[in-house]
């Protein structure tokens, strides 16, 4: 089922175009299938419970963005157009978005510090991946260049960069507020730990492998965090450079 989304990014000009290529007998897109088969086979070789946390983590954050645009595109698209309305009142839906949310937001840092810096390069995977498909395949503006135009100065979408300069925003919130918790979570009997610190390895020990220790891995949530934050303070200023006022036209 995973490759439904490589499929469909593919299908919008924001993935390699390949992925969209089906079989002429059955209509099976077979490369996407492939593709999700060869990444689960290196994935084999991770302890279950790793593959499992990691690929929770990613789905919780894209779940995030589905309830979010479901608030938004519930106040956008005019009340005749919609083909299925959940009833009860706007409040009513905001309140089954954000419970989840929440709920989605708190897992985040309940996992283990390794967990937590797994999904942080999972998600900054996404604005990265996006940038570079986007101005290599086009995107929605290959289909409908007036409904999703291009900003001809950063060949993205208009608003694009300051959109992704929120993103870097939450991300370096999340690891600054990530790493104090993850101090005090960790930090107790529970996970064997003496005065805040592992006295040995990190329990699962993957990352440990590559920090050195567990306290290393608490400064570089801290460090990325200040990385993070000065890319979207940067894209943010580029924005308000490139990124067209309110009403006015595209040059």
């Amino acid at each position: 089922s995973g490759s439904r989304g490589f499929f469909a990014l593919a299908d919008d000009n924001l993935a390699p175009p390949i992925l969209v290529k089906c079989d002429k007998k059955h209509g099976v897109p077979y490369v996407a299938v492939l593709s999700v088969a060869l990444t689960n086979m290196i994935l084999c070789v991770l302890p279950f419970q790793v593959v499992i946390v990691v690929d929770v983590f990613l789905l919780v954050s894209a779940y995030i963005m589905i309830f979010i645009s479901a608030m938004i595109l519930r106040k956008k698209i005019p009340t005749e157009q919609l083909k299925f309305k959940i009833p009860g009142g706007y409040a009513f839906l905001c309140l089954l978005c954000i419970v989840p949310m929440f709920v989605g937001m708190c897992s985040f840092f309940i996992n283990g510090t390794e967990y937590f810096i797994g999904g942080m390069i999972g998600i900054v995977s996404g604005p990265i991946l996006y940038f570079i498909w986007k101005r290599r395949y086009g995107g929605l503006a290959k289909k409908d260049a007036v409904g999703y135009p291009l900003n001809p100065r950063t060949r993205l979408a208009v608003g694009d960069t300051r959109r992704m300069a929120f993103n870097f925003f939450i991300i370096s919130v999340m690891g600054l507020i990530g790493k104090p918790w993850l101090y005090w979570f960790e930090g107790s009997d529970y996970f064997g730990a003496k005065d805040g610190y592992y006295s040995d390895t990190y329990p699962t020990g993957i990352l440990n492998t590559l920090f050195g220790n567990w306290g290393a891995m608490l400064h570089a949530i801290q460090y990325s965090s200040y990385v993070f934050m000065a890319i979207a303070i940067i894209l943010y200023v580029i924005s308000m450079k490139v990124e067209p006022k309110k009403g006015q036209a595209l040059k």
